[in-house]
């Protein structure tokens, strides 16, 4: 086919025999100047590994077009490294205690700890909310309760501690207001700080690294996405709601037992009650949360599966089948949630029936007080109110416990990733600083296995010679090391045994970042980033290059004249995610030789295809 339309039809005899569109391409695969041996049709399909290696080996021996490189071959091909990652080296696990979290947090938010210190100030203020409020209760009560012949005395009481709620009232609101804008401003630095740290983090790793299955793209990602969010869970925030609620109990047990030791005692037996009450309250509610999401999970993706399928299940008239299949799983799972929501409802039921029970037992006992003339009503109700009510009010602690929960896990896999130091470390400054480079690689008895499949023999001491200027094409099956030597040359990682050299010197004890600055890549999948044609051709220079260079490297890379044909002027300033499709692999590896002109390197090493895509 070509272009939508139908070129040529027939067998493989009858189209090599016309000579025509399939045969040049059959003839485009072939190495130019290498015989190839007659084969008749099919017999490809039943060569071994072996014969394809001996066949490689014997063109290897023929060609004339490599002069004067040394090429020891060796037999590399193996189905076993097309197996799935088997991580026989697991990646050591950090155990970090609750206290070296909170550390590692708390120095994140170093440079904030003025304005932390006010939003716990003004945690410290808003916990003496409740205790206040209870002790006004019981005076207002108490002048409520004065005769009618007292009336004026009532009226300034009543009018007085009325007053007092309503600057009680504002300095709640005050210290509130400081609290939240002090604590989401030192969370916005924390979140930032984290995140900008654990991106360069990141960066800093070997290739190893990303190689394991759980440190894919979707893993890393969400990392910065959202464990960097869910630290605040262990930040100033909540341990502000924590001193608040500490502030409020500790008002409460001492002003109730200051006013009647034998009320606050009794009423204080029941706080375990009303915060367990608290914890199962909002325990529950997550509960409902989370079977709202998890209920009908499987049966969403099995619908997602049919409507992704629905010309399949059109074309076999199978709607009746997975209409059945779903209301199958859907009456399983409605059964399912309703005996789980029944527990949970009776444990709701338990949690609101708790703080009713506590308040029956203090109202009785201090009913029994009052008839004794042990205590007056407005020191019950101050003691009531303060241990009651205070212990509701820290019951809402427990909201927090799952952003704790999230934020212990997400710094320790944050902390985790900051304490990596990987075994090649482009950001070491140890090694040999490279004051001349010839160019000349050579492999000494190279042995591979990459970390995920360390029992896969890759490489099995290999040995190669590259002189400078020379150009060399490594050629074999998929599988067979190719890319592996172009890793093992950009010091990706290094060899499990052997050495490799640049001008006589091991790599592995040269600086890194200046080793791997005299080495320009074009892999086999470039990537171009958002920004202009010219912001991606100058990646990589470290001084301003102008125009006139820019354009000689696109003449270079013979993709100038395409670049100008797209735009009449300010070609190069054209955005290449909006305005210029360079999407094709045949562009994208011109931009990246646009690149390697620019920066200048004094060696390019290109891994490519061995095989054509249909």
């Amino acid at each position: 086919m070509s272009e939508g339309s139908i070129v040529e039809q027939g067998t493989h005899e009858e189209l090599v025999d016309r000579k025509g569109a399939y045969f040049q391409l059959l003839e485009a695969q072939k190495l130019a100047g290498i015989p190839t041996s007659k084969t008749t049709p099919g017999s490809h399909l039943d060569t071994s590994p072996e014969e394809v290696f001996s066949e490689l080996s014997a063109i290897h021996s023929q060609s004339t077009t490599i002069k004067k490189t040394t090429l020891a071959p060796t037999k590399t091909f193996t189905k076993k490294s097309e197996q799935g990652p088997q991580t026989d080296q697991p990646e050591p696990q950090y155990q970090y205690s609750l206290w070296a979290l909170i550390k590692f947090i708390a120095n994140l938010n170093r440079s904030e700890m003025g304005i932390m210190l006010i939003g716990l100030f003004c945690s410290i203020i808003g916990g003496t909310g409740v205790p206040l409020q209870a002790a006004f209760m019981g005076k207002e009560i108490s002048a409520l309760s004065l005769p009618s012949e007292h009336y004026s005395k009532l009226r300034h009481d009543v009018n007085f501690w009325s007053l007092m709620y309503f600057v009680v009232g504002i300095a709640i609101l005050a210290a509130y207001s400081g609290q939240g804008v002090a604590f989401a401003y030192c969370s916005e630095r924390l979140i930032f700080r984290a995140r900008s740290r654990a991106i360069r983090a990141m960066l800093r790793q070997d290739i190893a690294y990303f190689d394991l299955p759980e440190n894919s793209s979707g893993s890393l990602v969400s990392m910065l996405s959202t464990d960097v969010t869910n630290l605040a869970g262990i930040s100033g925030a909540i341990l502000g709601a924590i001193l608040n609620a500490i502030t409020t109990i500790v008002i409460a047990l001492t002003l109730s037992i200051a006013l009647s030791w034998k009320l606050g005692l009794v009423c204080s037996t029941a706080m375990p009650v009303l915060i367990a009450c608290g914890f199962l309250r909002f325990w529950i509610q997550g509960q409902f949360i989370k079977q709202g999401r998890t209920a009908y999970q499987a049966s969403s993706s099995y619908a997602c599966e049919a409507t992704a399928a629905i010309r399949t299940i059109a074309s076999l008239t199978r709607e009746e089948d997975v209409l059945e299949s779903y209301h199958s799983m859907l009456v399983d799972q409605s059964s399912k949630t309703f005996r789980e929501t029944l527990q949970s409802s009776l444990l709701y039921a338990a949690s609101q029936a708790g703080m009713l029970l506590a308040a029956a037992l203090g109202f009785w006992y201090g009913g029994q007080l009052i008839s004794k003339d042990e205590i007056s009503i407005q020191d019950f109700f101050i003691c009531y109110g303060t241990i009651i009510f205070g212990a509701q009010s820290v019951g809402g602690i427990f909201s927090y416990a799952p952003d704790m929960g999230k934020s212990k896990q997400a710094a320790d896999s944050i902390k985790t990733l900051m304490d990596r130091v990987p075994e090649i470390d482009s950001w070491s400054d140890i090694g040999t600083q490279l004051d001349n480079v010839e160019g000349s690689i050579e492999f000494r008895d190279v042995k591979f296995s990459y970390p995920t499949r360390v029992a896969q023999k890759v490489l099995k001491g290999v040995n190669l010679s590259f002189k400078p200027g020379q150009y060399v094409a490594l050629v074999g099956p998929s599988g067979c090391g190719k890319s592996t030597i172009i890793s093992l040359m950009e010091r990706f990682y290094d060899p499990t045994t052997g050495s490799i050299f640049l001008d006589g010197r091991n790599i592995s004890q040269l600086n890194l970042r200046e080793y791997r600055s005299q080495i320009a890549l074009v892999s086999q999948e470039p990537v171009l980033y958002s920004g202009t044609i010219r912001e991606n051709i100058m990646l990589g220079t470290e001084a301003e290059v102008g125009d006139h260079e820019v354009v000689r490297a696109c003449k270079d890379a013979n993709i100038y004249d395409f670049i100008v044909g797209l735009f009449s002027s300010n070609s190069f300033h054209s955005k290449i995610d909006d305005e210029i499709d360079l999407s094709s692999v045949w562009t994208r590896h011109c931009c990246w030789l646009k690149r390697c002109h620019v920066v200048r390197r004094s060696k390019a090493a290109g891994g490519y295809r061995t095989s054509i895509d249909p």
